[in-house]
């Protein structure tokens, strides 16, 4: 086995359970090739049951070649290969929002219908050190990737391995992989980070910069995932009644008084998830809570949505619902 194997393998080993059903998500790069060469070599030591799964979204010239070298490969190490081609192009919804959406929404369904306990995915510490950087860019959540997400069956085995760890299998290993031409393309903020600030930051600063960052992703990631773990007491009292009833409302607004000020913004942005959908963030999240707290009539949300009072409760209204 190649020079540069242990701490790959390593990475495996200690994050994946004996004969675990697994789908690797493979989408033709260097990761994804790397992480399902080692969960080969691994398979009959772990006993694993591998299958793998490559989304094709359709938005590059070359995205066809990358699904059929994926399905080669896999096939050439005696894998069932599942591909999926995108029937609809994105309208009017973010393109890398919409991607992900529809890839993930492919491997569940490949997932459940073949059994299989977790999808893998090959996000490595570099990962999480660009994510941390383009959220602190863009003043968003630090919510981090986690190593593993057991109600979406995801895990991430390589979140400690580093790019260069990745690299060097290949090389040893000597695998082919395909290379996503948009990796290039300075004008995505990922790339600009990718390819210009943290190479300048290794050079001036630290060389293990990325794995600096990604130490303080995962640690601030624990620490949120806590912030909001200490709300669900008080969630699961509120989801005891009708949504935005009268009663719900009520024990909503008293659990709100009850709790701490960095913890109220985070219980009602759970709240309104279960409703909408998705997470409207610190700050729409704020104002729901001054609505709450302060008797407000109604509310502009994100995506589309108003909040009203309404019989002494709330009402979530949709805007294109009302045309």
């Amino acid at each position: 086995m190649a020079e540069s194997s242990p701490s790959i393998l390593r990475a495996l080993r200690e994050t994946l359970p004996n004969q675990a059903r697994l789908l690797a998500a493979v989408s033709g790069g260097r990761d994804s090739v790397c992480m399902l060469h080692a969960l080969k070599a691994l398979q009959e030591e772990k006993g694993f049951a591998i299958e793998v799964a490559h989304y094709d979204h359709a938005l590059r010239e070359a995205s066809a070649a990358d699904a059929r070298f994926v399905a080669e490969y896999g096939a050439a190490l005696g894998l069932t290969v599942h591909t999926e081609r995108a029937a609809e192009q994105p309208d009017g919804e973010n393109l890398e929002g919409w991607g992900r959406r529809k890839r993930y929404q492919f491997f569940e369904r490949v997932r459940a219908e073949r059994g299989l306990e977790l999808i893998l995915t090959a996000h490595t510490a570099n990962d999480l050190a660009e994510t941390l950087l383009i959220k602190l860019f863009a003043n968003k959540e630090l919510n981090t990737i986690e190593a593993f997400d057991p109600l979406r069956h995801l895990a991430r085995p390589f979140l400690n391995v580093t790019r260069a760890e990745v690299d060097c299998y290949i090389k040893d290993c000597r695998l082919q992989f395909r290379e996503d031409e948009t990796n290039s393309n300075l004008e995505l903020t990922r790339n600009r980070i990718r390819n210009q600030l943290l190479p300048e930051l290794r050079e001036k600063y630290s060389a293990v910069i990325d794995q600096i960052l990604a130490e303080q992703a995962t640690a601030v990631g624990a620490d949120i995932k806590l912030l909001y773990q200490l709300t669900s007491a008080a969630f699961e009292r509120c989801d005891k009644f009708e949504f935005g009833s009268k009663a719900w409302l009520r024990s909503l607004r008293a659990e709100l008084q009850e709790l701490a000020v960095p913890l109220r913004w985070r219980l009602a942005e759970r709240v309104a998830q279960k409703k909408l959908g998705f997470n409207l963030g610190r700050k729409h999240s704020q104002r729901l809570v001054e609505m709450i707290l302060e008797g407000r009539e109604g509310l502009e949300l994100p995506g589309g949505y108003e909040l009203r009072a309404k019989a002494g409760g709330l009402q979530f209204v949709s805007h294109a619902a009302m045309k």
